[in-house]
């Protein structure tokens, strides 16, 4: 079963078995996952409806319990490379594309209007490895402009 998790960012836990491996000098990442919505598409609650950080919190997870849980993750089998340049330096991550796309899209739109945001187009992928292994060092909205084929 899919499990949703508010850390500041929600996101659905992932489990790879094997790991990919480090590729091009990227370092892997550890904490696996798939994010739904990113720091800053939540921050606007807090605007929105007058929220604290801990407000803020009690808010999402209130919101989590009430909606049903998000689809399972079909993952492709092949790690694709994501390239942006960001400040002047190239920024990398390595990814696995979510195949069910479709349906991963149609519930955020249930949670962001259950949580009174505007609906975010996402391309939902879970990141394996980037230039540090730091999680938040990722491309975290990753598309199609970013993918080296």
């Amino acid at each position: 079963m899919s499990q949703l998790i508010y850390k500041g960012i929600l996101m659905i836990p992932v489990e790879i078995t094997p790991r990919p491996q480090d590729t091009d000098g990227c370092i892997a990442i550890d904490n696996l996952h798939c994010t739904m919505l990113l720091p800053s598409q939540l921050r606007v609650l807090k605007e929105l409806v007058g929220l604290s950080n801990m407000g803020l919190t009690q808010w999402v997870e209130g919101v989590i319990e009430q909606i049903a849980d998000p689809p399972m993750l079909v993952l492709g089998s092949e790690t694709h490379l994501a390239t942006r340049l960001i400040g002047g330096f190239v920024k990398r991550t390595h990814f696995i594309e979510v195949m069910n796309q479709d349906e991963m899209q149609a519930w955020l739109n249930t949670l962001t209007d259950a949580l009174l945001l505007p609906n975010v187009e996402r391309y939902f992928h879970v990141s394996v490895a980037n230039d540090t292994g730091k999680p938040t060092d990722s491309i975290g909205d990753i598309d199609i402009e970013d993918w080296c084929f």
